[in-house]
């Protein structure tokens, strides 16, 4: 793996100057490995620093600002356009998972299909048709601008990973990049990478510049590409606002809810297992199952919540990250949806659970978990989770070590 700087986590209510960041790759997911999506995120870098950038069309009414400009034998096409949203707003309505889902409704020019939610704000994605109300002149114009800009026809399926990082490459910013793939994951390998990207920055705290990147492999800009890119503009107008209506902004800010474990003063909280003769481990029967400590150095937070929901049959979606970024250990962010069809049963397991721990420990403590905490980072985006046995709580302050070094970093629970 390349060598990159670590990137110090966002704190809460500050914005720093600027952010170095760490790579991450996804332990299990076929889709991460055969693609490394941090590439595209430095090719974003590349692409908004240091060009000279010409002016193709100034769209005032409409608000959209088309620009292009040479670089190393390709042409960058760059489209910018202010929201009369907050970043903050903005981002969640931006995740692949949300925007292309049909929860929200799809009023944009292209109909997806979530494949595979990696995490939140990471999705593989199918582009399954374009819109059935497009005629065919324009499905034409969309084959011919896919074939320019990302060597892809899109009339045809095709696989689509996107990922959006929160606070890259600034704080006070996201980005998001759509690599457009075969079937086996595998982008195009030409000189223009095939991506799309995009980077927000707030703008006076109330508004929200959008600029939208392509790099093509031909030296200049056919003549009739501005023309088709400013007719598809109007398409993406009609998607954006009807993400950022009232009810799909809650929609989307309501998505994932952070679960926060506390108190595991004497070690991280006990799971059930199948039968105590199974298990070398030291056991307490209680409540109709028999319960154990996880085995040393095994511990993680989001996988012990999906393993305990999948206890009592229930599928839940819990993941140790969001938006690019890795939560702390004692947090896991998990699919609102699945909470709420699980969350009486979690409630009911978990007692007694804490009446297993009080019983093979001794004292009045035990573990508890807090919904609805807002998100805490750390930089640890390239290694596999934390285990818990790294984690100390020193009254209400929870204490980790990170690897290669000996001082440790401090979180208050909220």
């Amino acid at each position: 793996t390349s060598s990159v700087p670590s990137r110090a986590p966002p704190a809460a209510g500050h914005r720093a100057a600027a952010i170095p960041y760490r790579r991450f790759a996804h332990p299990t997911s076929p889709a991460m490995s055969a693609l490394d999506i941090g590439e595209y995120f430095d090719r974003l870098l590349q692409l908004r620093g240091g060009l000279d950038w010409s002016l193709v069309y100034d769209g005032c009414l409409e608000g959209w600002q088309f620009h292009q400009c040479s670089l190393r034998g390709t042409t960058v096409v760059r489209v910018r356009r202010e929201r009369p949203l907050p970043l903050e707003h903005w981002l969640p309505v931006m995740r692949p998972e949300f925007r292309n889902s049909a929860a929200r409704g799809d009023t944009g020019p292209f109909q997806f299909r979530l494949v595979e939610l990696l995490a939140p704000g990471d999705a593989l994605l199918e582009l399954a048709a374009l819109s059935e109300a497009m005629g065919d002149v324009e499905k034409q114009a969309y084959r011919m601008l896919g074939l320019l800009f990302v060597s892809t026809d899109l009339t045809q399926p095709s696989l689509v990973r996107s990922a959006l990082w929160r606070d890259f490459p600034q704080a006070g910013q996201f980005s998001s990049v759509s690599v457009y793939c075969d079937r086996e994951l595998v982008p195009p390998r030409t000189q223009g990478g095939f991506a799309c990207y995009e980077c927000a920055t707030s703008v006076h705290g109330s508004r929200t510049l959008v600029e939208q990147f392509v790099q093509i492999p031909w030296p200049t800009l056919p003549a009739w590409g501005p023309p088709l890119l400013k007719g598809t503009l109007d398409s993406f107008t009609r998607e954006w606002t009807a993400l950022t209506r009232p009810e799909s902004i809650a929609m989307a800010e309501s998505t994932y809810i952070i679960a926060n474990l506390r108190s595991c003063t004497r070690g991280p909280p006990l799971l059930p297992v199948l039968a105590a003769g199974e298990d070398e481990r030291v056991v307490v029967q209680i409540g109709g199952c028999t319960w154990a400590a996880p085995r040393p150095g095994e511990f993680s937070f989001p996988r012990y919540m999906q393993n305990l929901l999948a206890f009592v049959d229930f599928h839940a979606r819990c993941f140790d990250r969001l938006d690019g970024w890795r939560v702390v250990p004692y947090q896991a962010v998990i699919d609102c949806a699945d909470w709420e069809k699980a969350q009486q049963a979690f409630h009911e397991l978990f007692r007694v659970q804490r009446s297993a721990y009080r019983h093979m420990y001794g004292g009045k403590s035990a573990p508890k978990v807090h919904f609805g905490a807002s998100p805490s980072f750390t930089d640890l985006c390239s290694e596999g989770p934390l285990p818990i046995d790294h984690v100390v709580q020193r009254k209400t302050f929870v204490e980790w070590a990170q690897a290669q070094r000996s001082e440790p970093r401090s979180a208050e629970y909220p």
